[in-house]
């Protein structure tokens, strides 16, 4: 069972002809790397793991030792993230192994200082951001069994300064708290002080309320300047639409009064027709006589 726990090697058989397809894992604002080994669906990666042996599902300050269980990838990921914040440190996924069935077999979870940045393709940069990685080892390696995750691979060691347990909150793997934990944050914080006599120990701290209120300022703004030009555009087009309709209703004026002068021109006409018939009347009688 040991050998089995220890061993990070993948039997060559394992592996099909399809080639590895690999994703450069050096980019400081990529949290995962994937560099992902595809295996045939059929088998599993190792034999069946003890009946003994009971899944781990929540970090209770212990540090991960081989041979742990876990019943999915994410929950190992979330033991050691959670590990990561008690000891200092961030993480993110790096190497898997999966299969045709898009089933994970084999994944590591690594320091987020691992590895060393790739040079840019185009030369060094105008304005180059600080180095973060430092080539850390410290890593925790999975692969399944029987259906369950199991540790086959633990570094601990670090090569570099690890975070205080006042800034942990603040590394990258850390703050993925959901927004809806953010809403009455300070209301909560101040009650659970209170209670507690000890709110530095809150797993929820002020700079995470803090940071939410930021995001929300921003979107509150981002949504006033968008209706804000909204309404320059709509005003914008009820003033083209007054100005038509004032042409509209003089042209409609125009045409009125011209229909009222050709009527009035056409009156006269027929009065004058009407008076000349009159007259006409009177003699054509004397003449008749």
């Amino acid at each position: 069972m040991d050998d089995q726990i220890n061993s990070s090697q993948l039997h060559p058989n394992q592996i099909t002809q399809h080639s590895c397809h690999q994703i450069d894992s050096e980019g400081d604002d990529d949290d995962d790397d994937h560099n992902t080994l595809h295996l045939d669906s059929q088998t599993d990666v190792n034999p069946a793991v003890s009946s003994e042996s009971q899944p781990s599902n929540i970090f209770n300050g212990d540090e991960p030792t081989l041979g742990m269980l876990f019943q999915s990838e994410t929950q190992a990921y979330d033991y050691y993230n959670a590990y990561a914040k008690s000891a200092g440190f961030s993480i993110r996924r790096s190497k898997m192994v999966m299969r045709k069935d898009k089933t994970i077999t084999r994944r590591v979870f690594c320091c987020s200082k691992e590895g060393f940045r790739c040079k840019h393709p185009r030369g060094d940069p105008m304005k180059p951001r600080p180095l973060t990685r430092t080539g850390c080892k410290a890593r925790l390696g999975i692969h399944l069994q029987a259906g369950k995750y199991i540790v086959n691979e633990f570094l601990q060691q670090h090569n570099h300064p690890l975070a205080r347990p006042s800034e942990a909150h603040m590394l990258r793997s850390q703050r993925k708290n959901q927004d809806p934990q953010a809403f009455n944050i300070d209301d909560i914080l101040s009650y659970l002080g209170e209670e507690t006599g000890a709110p530095q120990d809150l797993n929820l701290l002020e700079g995470d309320s803090n940071n939410y209120l930021q995001r929300w300022c921003y979107e509150v703004l981002k949504k006033a300047q968008e209706d804000k030009k909204k309404i320059r555009e709509l005003s914008a087009e009820l003033q083209r639409e007054r100005r038509q309709s004032a042409t509209y209703r003089e042209q409609l004026h125009m045409v009125l009064k011209e229909m009222e002068d050709h009527t009035n021109h056409l009156s006269k006409q027929v009065e004058s027709i009407v008076y000349n018939v009159k007259e006409l009347e009177p003699r054509g009688s004397k003449e008749c006589s």
